[in-house]
């Protein structure tokens, strides 16, 4: 491996602890300030927006600075400075404490997004299509344990301070601004040399392929089928499930710990099999788990344990395979302009969504009520979505397996066998 790599990786490690300090307290931090469920939507809905609004610009960028590095760190940059705002948040009145949080979080989103067509074309060029399975596989078990180890801490970090105080999530969205730092500094040192690009229009961005269409028209309207329930989970947890911050990072741990052992063993079978049939069972398994939040309750909170197991499983196939069926999918020379279509695209339907299972939540009745009617709907629209699978072509898979037999070898694979040999081997990589 490579030094490019190995930068590559490490960034990946800060990356997300830089993640596990802010993401995941978003929503913890927006019920502490007395945020209801159309609020925690709207605030989901507002971090897809900035995707709609910052991909044109992002990809102009690239042609007008033809510096795809440079765009990405300066792009991170302002992301990681926007959370600063939340400083402010505990001296500031109650009724402007939920603005400035809104406002903060979807800055951040706006100039994370910004940065995505120059990221995702540039490590395209680094990462051939041979391993991209293997090496992103490596790369997010990386950063997965990394995610583990800080969400364990933070979570019972934030039950020393009592109900109401802000300060415990000020201090840890600091470490995660700091975090972000480090994980600009070594994408700073990837050498790849800048591919030069084809000319282009405005126009262009209306021209997508026939494979894309395939594939963006299933990616829509799976955003909007799991958008509808996700930012509900967490609130599920606290409210209904009655949740500490304690157990709730016990409870996320595990999905993490589940995504993190079967990283390595999505990307092998990918890399075998093509993303299709894998990304079919992918959305099986992500579709099983809201439907199973519906019959948990405080009285059976330990049954909640297979479920976050299914759940770190599947969406670790669902997050790695797209990735790599956009890849694939995409063409290099016109990649920069694709990855501004893929997110434009495919990120309406998660504005919307939030939204709408928000005013569900609290307005409607149909054998549910509240988040389990958004939990049960989201289920439903889960499944149908693999409908849309079967006209999605790949043409470097030589032969079609069906999702059955592969889903038969993807079961037999112990996932724990050689993981703690895994954890050594890309620690040793990186250099850690």
């Amino acid at each position: 491996m490579n030094n490019d790599k190995k930068n590559l990786l490490r960034n990946g490690a800060w990356w997300s602890a830089a993640d596990a300090f802010t993401t995941p307290f978003i929503i913890p931090f927006a019920l502490a300030i007395g945020a209801t469920n159309i609020a925690i939507g709207l605030i989901n809905s507002l971090q897809y927006l900035s995707v709609l609004v910052s991909q044109v610009p992002g990809s102009e960028m690239v042609w007008v600075f033809k510096r795809r590095r440079l765009i990405n760190n300066a792009c991170e940059f302002l992301a990681k400075c926007s959370w600063l705002l939340v400083l402010a948040i505990p001296f500031l009145p109650p009724d402007s404490q939920l603005t400035v949080l809104i406002v903060s979080v979807a800055l951040s989103s706006f100039f994370v997004n910004l940065s995505y067509p120059a990221w995702t074309s540039y490590i395209a060029e680094l990462i051939r299509k041979e391993i991209r399975g293997r090496y992103f596989a490596s790369r997010n078990m990386w950063m997965g344990f990394v995610s583990i180890i800080i969400s364990l801490a933070v979570g019972f970090y934030l039950d020393l301070f009592q109900k109401g105080n802000l300060l415990g999530f000020v201090s840890i969205f600091v470490f995660g601004f700091f975090a972000g730092i480090m994980a600009i500094t070594y994408f700073a040192k990837i050498k790849l040399k800048e591919a030069k690009l084809p000319k282009h229009s405005l126009l262009d961005y209306l021209n997508i392929t026939k494979r894309m269409k395939r594939f963006l028209t299933f990616a829509a309207y799976f955003n909007f089928s799991y958008m509808l329930a996700s930012p509900f989970m967490v609130v599920y947890m606290f409210e209904n499930l009655k949740m500490d911050y304690g157990s709730y990072v016990l409870f996320a741990a595990i999905a993490a710990f589940a995504g993190l052992l079967s990283q390595k063993h999505w990307g092998r079978l990918i890399d075998k099999f093509g993303s299709r049939p894998m990304i079919s069972i992918a959305v099986m398994g992500a579709a099983l788990v809201p439907f199973f939040y519906i019959f948990i309750n405080p009285s059976n909170l330990l049954f909640l344990i297979p479920v976050q197991l299914l759940s770190g499983v599947a969406w670790a196939g669902v997050g790695l395979v797209t990735f790599n069926m956009f890849l694939d999918t995409s063409e290099q020379e016109g990649r920069v302009i694709q990855t501004a279509d893929y997110n434009m695209l495919t990120t309406f339907p998660m504005v919307i969504a939030p939204l709408i299972g928000g005013i569900i939540a609290q307005n409607f009745v149909f054998l549910l009520s509240g988040i389990p009617l958004v939990f049960l709907l989201s289920t439903a629209l889960r499944f149908s979505s693999l409908a849309l699978l079967k006209n999605i072509k790949e043409e470097h898979v030589k032969k079609k397996y069906e999702t059955g037999q592969v889903l038969r070898v993807f079961v037999s694979v112990h996932p724990v066998r050689g993981m703690v040999h895994e954890i050594r081997a890309v620690g040793k990589k990186i250099g850690l």
